[in-house]
C-alpha cells in the first residue's frame, strides 16, 4: 500500500512523494519526472530508477562509496568529510576501455561541495547529477530539504519540518542534533547520536581491537574500498558469513594475517555449504549434477517451452527453510510441469518441494528467457552474491513485504546485475507469503527461479 503526499513549492513546481508500507519514500515525482528507490535493511538507498528508465546502483560500506549505471561510461566514487557529508565526486576509468582519463588528477573531480555546520550549501560545483549531500542524505532541490526517512530537515532554519514522534527528548520537538551537529548526528530523523572523536574509518578499526594510533594508521593505509574488499572476499570465499568476513578483514588490517587466522580459528565458525538453515538451492557450493547431464537435459526441456522476454529482475537471497503453504495439495498443471522439470534436472525431492512451496502454486509455470533478459540481484547477510531466485523490480510490489524476504534470509546490502542466458528455463510465478517470520511478509511479487547458476552472466 502506498501513501502519496503532494507538495506544491511554487506555482510552477510540484513534488509528489509516494511512501511504501514501511514508510519509506519509494517514489518521488519532481515536475512530472518520476524517480523510484529501493532500500536495504538499514533504510539506505541501494538502487534508483530515473525517469528515463536508467537504473543506478549505489555501493555502500560505512557510508556511500560509489555508484554505477548502465548509461554511465565510468564509475563515480564519493568522498566524504568527517561529518559523512559528500564533498567530492570523482570519476573512475572508462568502463569499456579500462583507460583512466588523461590530464591532471584535478580533472577527475566532477562535483565539489562545501557546507556550513547545519548543512547549508556554501559552494556547489556539479557536472553530474547527485542527490546525496550533507551527512550523506538525500537532498530535494525543489524544497531545499533533506529526507531523513522519519522526517524532513530544513538546513535554512536548522530544524525538522515535522515534530519528533518521541516526546521525551525535550520540549522542542523540531530541533536537529540538539542544536549541535558538530558533536552529534541524526542518521534517521528519529534520534540524535553523539559523534565519535574518530573518523568512521578509524572507528571500524578501533572496534576490531586497534588502539587509536594504529586505527589512524590503518585508515591512512587503506583509503579506498578495493583493498579491504579483497580481504572481505577472501574470508567470504573461505566460508565465513558476511558479518564475520567483514570483522576478519578489519582484524587482519590491524593485527596481520597470522593473528587473524588464529582469531578466526578460536572465535569464529565457517558457515560453509548450508543444507538446512538456508536454502541449499541458492548456495553456489551445493550441486548434485554433472555439467554434461545438465546441458543435455536443458537442451531437451527447452525445446518444449515458449520464449519470454523479461527486462529487469531483483534477486531473492538465500531463503531458509520451506515456504508457507506446506500442507497445500498440488493439483495444478503448472506445479506438475515444474516438478517434472526439476526432477529431470536431478533435484532431490526435498528440494523440489521447497522450491515449489516458495511460489503461489496457482501461478507457477515454466517459461524461457529471451535475448534481453537482465536481472538485479540483491544480497547480503545469508544471501550470496549469486543465487537462483529473481524478482521483477521497481514495481509497486518491490518491497520486503511483497518479496517476502525476511532479514534472516537477505539483508539486501549489496546489488549486482546479471543477464540471464538466452533460452534458459525459468520457473515463474508469484512469491508465497512468509508469515511465520511476521505477518508483514505477504508475498505476491512476481518471482523467478533459475536452476543453473551458469546461466547467469555477471554484468559489469
Amino acid at each position: 500500500m502506498f501513501k502519496i503526499v503532494i507538495i506544491r513549492v511554487i506555482l510552477s513546481d510540484i513534488q509528489k512523494n509516494c511512501y511504501d508500507a514501511e514508510g519509506l519514500r519509494a517514489e518521488m515525482e519532481e515536475n512530472g519526472r518520476l524517480v523510484q528507490f529501493l532500500y536495504n535493511e538499514d533504510r539506505e538507498v541501494v538502487a534508483e530508477k530515473d525517469c528515463s528508465g536508467n537504473i543506478i546502483r549505489y555501493i555502500r560500506g560505512l557510508g556511500l562509496i560509489s555508484s554505477d549505471s548502465e548509461n554511465a561510461k565510468t564509475y563515480y566514487h564519493y568522498v566524504s568529510d568527517e561529518q559523512g557529508s559528500v564533498s567530492h565526486i570523482i570519476r573512475d576509468e572508462d568502463k569499456e576501455s579500462g583507460v583512466s582519463a588523461q590530464g591532471r588528477e584535478q580533472d577527475r573531480i566532477l562535483n565539489q561541495y562545501e557546507y556550513d555546520a547545519f548543512g547549508n550549501t556554501i559552494s556547489c560545483k556539479e557536472q553530474v547529477e547527485n542527490r546525496f549531500r550533507y551527512m550523506g542524505e538525500q537532498y530535494d532541490p525543489l524544497t531545499g530539504q533533506y529526507y531523513l526517512r522519519a522526517r524532513y530537515y530544513n538546513p535554512v532554519i536548522a530544524r525538522f519540518t515535522q515534530e519528533d514522534t518521541y516526546y521525551g527528548d525535550g520540549l522542542n520537538l523540531y530541533t536537529y542534533c540538539r542544536n549541535n551537529p558538530i558533536l552529534n548526528h541524526d542518521p534517521t530523523g528519529h534520534g540524535t547520536k553523539e559523534n565519535s572523536p574518530y573518523s568512521r574509518k578509524e572507528q571500524q578499526y578501533i572496534d576490531a581491537g586497534a588502539d587509536p594510533d594504529t586505527a589512524k594508521l590503518a585508515a591512512q593505509c587503506y583509503p579506498d574500498a578495493n583493498s579491504k574488499q579483497d580481504l572481505y572476499n577472501k574470508y567470504k570465499s573461505q566460508g565465513y558469513n558476511a558479518t564475520d568476513a567483514k570483522k576478519l578483514a578489519n582484524y587482519e588490517i590491524v593485527h596481520g594475517e597470522e593473528r587473524a587466522k588464529n582469531y578466526a580459528a578460536n572465535n569464529l565458525k565457517k558457515s560453509g555449504p548450508d543444507y538446512t538453515a538456508t536454502s541449499p538451492r541458492d548456495n553456489v557450493n551445493t550441486d548434485w549434477r554433472t555439467q554434461e547431464r545438465l546441458n543435455a537435459q536443458k537442451k531437451a526441456s527447452n525445446s518444449q517451452l515458449m520464449p519470454m522476454n523479461l527486462q529487469f529482475f531483483a534477486a531473492k537471497g538465500d531463503e531458509s527453510g520451506s515456504k508457507s503453504g506446506s500442507n497445500t495439495v498440488y493439483s495444478y498443471d503448472g506445479v506438475k510441469q515444474v516438478s517434472e522439470y526439476l526432477q529431470s534436472q536431478g533435484v532431490p525431492r526435498a528440494y523440489r518441494k521447497q522450491i515449489l512451496e516458495s511460489f503461489d502454486v496457482e501461478t507457477i509455470k515454466l517459461q524461457t528467457a529471451g535475448e534481453s533478459t537482465y536481472g538485479l540481484r540483491f544480497y547480503g547477510g545469508n544471501a550470496n552474491a549469486e543465487g537462483r531466485y529473481l524478482f521483477e523490480t521497481f514495481s509497486p510490489l518491490t518491497n520486503r513485504q511483497n518479496l517476502a524476504l525476511p532479514y534472516e534470509w537477505n539483508s539486501m546490502t549489496g546489488i549486482q546485475q546479471f543477464q540471464v542466458r538466452n533460452g534458459t528455463t525459468m520457473i515463474t510465478g508469484k512469491a508465497a507469503a512468509q508469515k511465520s517470520f511476521g505477518s508483514q511478509y505477504i508475498g505476491g511479487a512476481n518471482q523467478w527461479y533459475i536452476n543453473n547458476l551458469e546461466d547467469l552472466i555477471k554484468c559489469r
